[in-house]
């Protein structure tokens, strides 16, 4: 039994760090709760051990979905719950000896009868590696999106979902009761009414602070289409916190804001495919900032929102637009922020026609090509 609950005590602490590393807050103190809730309750069932660990690690009812998702991904890898709870049953070893016979016969007969498409569907499975050393985060963390894998693209979508994104705020024209700011005459007066006409209670009235908007620019065409597909999973992320409006474009502007408010990933994708037919064509930044200022720019530019603009800036039309269109787009923002997988290059120089029109008229030149770019995005959104 000791053996059991040693065993026990170590794989809960890492379970503790996948939930940190997932973006739920997690303590030494829940931990230690969690270990003593499971030796105490004696749990012998799966669920048992499910609701258990979920009493003592989510506090919130929107971290229920990422627990369920690290649990699964955790204990149920290679029977490890199993084994444990085998453990510290008192008909321990028996109980083991059952359980490893029945998982090497099911093992057995999964790749007896498992066809290519199988192994090739279990291959892109993504799973939550507990025991990740801190330079195999960093160089996953580094890798260019075009250079990874399936596993590893399946695996940076994750993570891109549980990002942590902080809002961007700003003060709104609407105005809020609060202990200072101006005095407010006409909420005073109600109060007074109140009591007699005497004004006892002087009321103040501030900004209302709000996050601030997003819009969104992103280049679909063939030399970038594979970042901008990345990209989009931080949008729907950043899109069920913050209003954005997303434009997507190659040869034409086309809105899919409304695609991306769907609560389903999957699901938002797939109506986004529908509604842009020229993925991976060709490009038209020009043509394109133009369709945005002469249609888009009064309805979504109020309020000072900021602009993220997702292209590499080569341009296949008339460059000397580029700048003209670019300028109306920065006049009517808050900030524009130019994002360009080409940055990911050491020697990479604004030699082309189009980024040099371009670049006088944004505010930040970042790259968006790895899962740190787009942490350091979400950073920016932040200030």
């Amino acid at each position: 039994m000791a053996e059991a609950e040693g065993q026990l005590a170590t794989n809960m602490v890492l379970f503790s760090q996948a939930l940190k590393r997932a973006g739920l807050p997690s303590s030494s103190a829940s931990t230690q709760n969690a270990l003593q809730a499971v030796l105490l309750s004696g749990v012998g069932k799966k669920q048992d051990f499910y609701w258990c660990l979920h009493a003592c690690f989510v506090r919130q009812r929107a971290d229920s979905e990422v627990f369920a998702q690290v649990f699964m991904r955790f204990w149920q890898k290679k029977g490890l719950l199993e084994k444990l709870l085998a453990l510290l049953s008192p008909q321990a070893p028996e109980k083991a000896r059952r359980a490893e016979k029945e998982a090497a016969g099911a093992r057995r007969a999964r790749e007896a009868l498992a066809s290519p498409r199988q192994d090739e569907h279990k291959k892109e499975e993504v799973q939550l590696e507990a025991e990740l050393s801190a330079s195999e985060l960093k160089r996953f963390h580094t890798k260019d999106f075009g250079s990874m894998s399936a596993e590893e693209i399946a695996h940076a979508k994750k993570a891109i979902a549980n990002l942590v994104l902080p809002f961007g705020m700003k003060s709104s024209k609407r105005k809020q009761v609060a202990n200072q700011g101006a005095l407010a005459i006409r909420h005073s007066l109600r109060g007074a009414m109140a009591c007699h006409g005497e004004l006892l209670d002087l009321k103040r009235l501030k900004p209302r602070i709000e996050p601030r908007p997003v819009v969104v620019l992103c280049d679909i065409s063939g030399s970038v289409a594979g970042y901008s597909r990345m990209f989009l999973h931080f949008l729907h992320a950043l899109g069920q916190q913050r209003r954005v409006h997303t434009f997507l474009f190659g040869t034409e502007l086309v809105n899919v804001s409304r695609c991306l408010r769907e609560k389903d990933i999957d699901h938002a994708l797939q109506l986004t495919s529908k509604a842009t037919q020229d993925w991976q064509g060709g490009t038209q930044i020009g043509h394109a900032l133009q369709q945005f200022n002469r249609k888009w720019r009064g309805r979504t530019l109020s309020g000072g929102p900021l602009v993220l603009f997702l292209s590499d800036g080569l341009e296949r039309g008339v460059p000397e637009r580029l700048g003209l269109e670019m300028a109306m787009l920065q006049r009517s923002a808050h900030k524009v922020i130019w994002l360009n997988p080409l940055l990911s290059y050491e020697d990479f120089e604004p030699k082309a026609r189009g980024i040099k029109e371009l670049l006088p008229f944004t505010d930040l030149f970042l790259p968006i090509h790895n899962l740190r770019s787009v942490t350091d995005l979400a950073r920016h959104l932040s200030k």
